[in-house]
């Protein structure tokens, strides 16, 4: 979802929480009850990236971080996201090296 000049984070929390408690209903079909529990992660421009797929990246990172907690949650991309996932990636990257390394 992209919010044009949303403005702020309190705006855009507001539109996230809406969202949440409205993907979150239950919905009946067939006579069964679906629900799901949603997890919503934000990135803002300039501050999360300043193009479409840094922030479509950041809000995903932002998102999965979300999802690690229980219940409806928004999460907002961060410095610490940030390091957390070079981080992650880079470990991803020593050991693809290392299997590759290993295998020849």
């Amino acid at each position: 979802l992209l919010l044009h000049g949303a403005g702020s984070e309190q705006a855009v929390g507001e539109v996230a929480r809406k969202l949440l408690s409205a993907i979150g209903e239950p919905l009946q079909v067939q006579g069964t009850s679906i629900s799901v529990t949603p997890s919503i992660g934000v990135a803002m421009f300039p501050a999360h990236g300043e193009t479409a797929a840094e922030l479509v990246k950041h809000a995903d990172t932002a998102m999965y971080e979300a999802k690690k907690q229980p219940g409806r949650r928004v999460t907002y991309f961060d410095d610490q996201l940030r390091s957390r996932a070079r981080r992650s990636h880079q470990i991803e990257t020593d050991l693809r090296q290392a299997i590759e390394h290993a295998a020849r």
